[in-house]
């Protein structure tokens, strides 16, 4: 089970007054850490029908956000991810702000790193983030957590590379209590809300996975190799090597019909725009850099793209739950500035301004910001054989999903609502006790 985020005030002795939280003391930070990341238990099923916690089971672990764990892939050892206490960049401690999970076919979990950036910060003067930090959403005063005061890990200014570190799919096999997880970088760095895996017809393993923030993308990996369902041990690396792809979705060519069309766009060094000329050195810097990847190929802004769910006995048929989006018809993706956890409510989010619009196909782009304070859910079937191919195949719901699209190479752009398209139905998609859009 993952262990997402915390609540300072239930860790902390609250005395009544304001000052109360204090990360700067190391022990506190370390605390914190401690209750971050995932746990392994054993429950099992007695003769009457009730599940119990087996408590001296030897799988039973915690893996904390001091846990170390390998960074495998095309990223792994890359500068980029190289810090002063890891000259190799190959291994990081621990995982945090695990969110949705997955189970992959050969009886691993694969647990999602999402809001990583707000627990990174710092006091240095004059600090001004970089563009890679910015697009992920890493400021001088973070969440509020403060952790860069009790460990400079956390310390943007001391160790910007921390934060590259974060933001990945861990694989962890909890049959396997002395195993190390590992972070598989071929799957992406982005804030994961889930991890759909499932195999293609002929055996290849495909992951989905949603980018849980406004105006971001819905993404699938694809891996060269094949899984041998008669031998578990093939699937052990299998997320190691394959294809990242992001999705591009279009308007159908039927007004009103509920119907679209789209493509999965490959995350691919040298194609697509993807070159150093544009910021990319090599496939590491793709992965590590997967957002502005996603954008410099045209991919399709969404309402929040969470929970990504395939239909295990229809190969291709694919369900995503978006959350809401009141940014729509922008290309902001900034988090909202948050105070201290717990000491009060966030700010308003801040939407950028729109220069001239720019005409489409089938109308323009819009100006303004489209509230959308309600989610909707995407129903996705792919043609062929072979989840492998690039074709979404159609799309298809029942209320309206402004597509978002922009010309390859140029800047993010708004959402559109060119003919006002019945894709999906807005549904409500909140956990229980979730503020409307907390925290993202």
């Amino acid at each position: 089970m993952n262990h997402e985020y915390i609540n300072p005030e239930y860790f902390f002795a609250v005395t009544g007054s304001e000052d109360w939280y204090h990360p700067e003391v190391p022990a506190n930070t370390k605390k914190m850490l401690a209750a971050h990341g995932v746990s392994v238990i054993e429950v099992r099923k007695g003769s009457d029908g009730k599940w119990s916690y087996v408590k001296n089971s030897s799988y039973n672990r915690r893996i904390t956000g001091y846990t170390p764990m390998s960074l495998t892939g095309p990223a792994a050892g890359n500068d980029l991810l190289k810090t002063a206490a890891d000259a190799t960049g190959t291994e990081v401690l621990g995982t945090l702000n695990n969110c949705g999970a997955g189970q992959t076919p050969w009886g691993t979990y694969i647990t999602c790193e999402e809001n990583f950036n707000g627990y990174f910060g710092t006091d240095a003067s004059g600090f001004t983030p970089t563009t890679l930090q910015n697009r992920y959403g890493l400021a001088a005063a973070g969440f509020g957590y403060g952790w860069h005061k009790g460990d400079p890990r956390f310390d943007l200014a001391v160790n910007p590379n921390e934060a590259h570190r974060h933001g990945w799919i861990v694989e962890i096999d909890p049959y396997a209590p002395a195993s190390k997880p590992k972070k598989r970088t071929a799957l992406g760095r982005f804030k994961h809300e889930n991890a759909e895996c499932v195999l293609s017809k002929n055996n290849r393993a495909v992951v989905y996975s949603g980018d849980d923030e406004r105006n971001e993308y819905l993404y699938k990996f694809v891996s060269d190799g094949v899984y041998n369902p008669a031998n578990k041990a093939s699937g052990a690396n299998l997320l190691d090597s394959g294809t990242l792809y992001v999705a591009r979705f279009d308007a159908g060519t039927v007004v009103g019909d509920n119907q679209g069309t789209g493509v999965w766009l490959p995350l691919v060094f040298g194609q697509n725009g993807l070159t150093p000329e544009n910021g990319f050195a090599n496939q590491a810097e793709v992965l590590i850099k997967a957002r502005q990847a996603a954008d410099r190929v045209g991919a399709t802004m969404m309402d929040r793209p969470e929970w990504v769910a395939a239909n295990r006995t229809k190969a291709g048929e694919v369900f995503l739950a978006c959350t809401n989006n009141n940014r729509r018809g922008s290309n902001d993706t900034h988090h909202r500035r948050q105070r201290p956890p717990c000491r009060g409510r966030s700010q308003p989010a801040r939407r950028q301004q729109l220069g001239p619009c720019d005409p489409l196909e089938r109308g323009q782009w819009r100006r303004r910001c489209h509230h959308l304070h309600l989610g909707h859910f995407c129903h996705r079937r792919q043609p062929g054989p072979d989840r492998r191919e690039e074709g979404l195949g159609q799309h298809h719901g029942r209320q309206h999903l402004q597509l978002a699209r922009r010309h390859p190479g140029g800047p993010r752009r708004p959402s559109v609502d060119s003919d006002r398209r019945q894709l999906c139905q807005h549904r409500r998609l909140r956990r229980p006790g979730q503020q409307p859009d907390a925290g993202r």
